[in-house]
């Protein structure tokens, strides 16, 4: 009998044992799940200041769409450009950064023929998705635009034609907006 009570007592050392594993397990998601919200908080661009969202594109979370518009620091440079009000999600779907992108470091960078560490930086797009105007192959080249807080190189890319056509997509190619005036 005393076997019987040794076995019992082993068995509610083991549940125990199981449910401190399963508690820290729920509690380390839960601090990895509230680091990856406040990496940025929703409305807030990557300098701290607060973006509008409003209208329809709001409230369905839609994109919106380039604006040319600039600030005082942008106009000393006009080369700036900048997408308004973008949700960048990882892979897993989960917003990884919403606010505004400055493709100017960038554009700048693939002016100066200087290229990420990334295969698909500097490579032949081919436009599989059909969602730019159709060229012959060769046409189009992509180039990764960094997301804060993402290793890898992420969902964004900048696409220009042979002729300066300068698309961007947050999306990994779903979407695309033209970028160049």
């Amino acid at each position: 009998m005393a076997n019987a009570g040794g076995q019992s007592s082993l068995m509610q050392r083991r549940i125990q044992l199981v449910l401190v594993v399963l508690l820290l397990v729920v509690a380390a998601y839960g601090a990895y799940r509230q680091s990856r919200a406040n990496r940025l908080q929703p409305n807030q661009s990557a300098s701290g200041a607060p973006t509008a969202r409003s209208g329809k594109a709001a409230e369905n979370g839609a994109e919106a769409p380039f604006d040319a518009s600039r600030s005082s620091d942008e106009a000393a440079n006009p080369a700036s450009i900048i997408v308004r009000d973008q949700t960048i999600r990882d892979l897993d779907g989960e917003v990884a950064y919403q606010g505004d992108i400055d493709l100017t470091d960038s554009l700048a960078r693939i002016k100066a023929g200087k290229l990420l560490r990334f295969a698909n930086d500097g490579a032949t797009f081919q436009n599989r998705e059909r969602r730019l105007p159709r060229k012959p192959a060769g046409y189009y080249k992509e180039y990764v635009h960094l997301t804060p807080g993402l290793s890898g190189p992420g969902p964004q890319r900048i696409v220009i034609g042979q002729n300066g056509e300068t698309y961007y997509t947050s999306d990994h190619y779903a979407t695309f907006q033209r970028v160049d005036k």
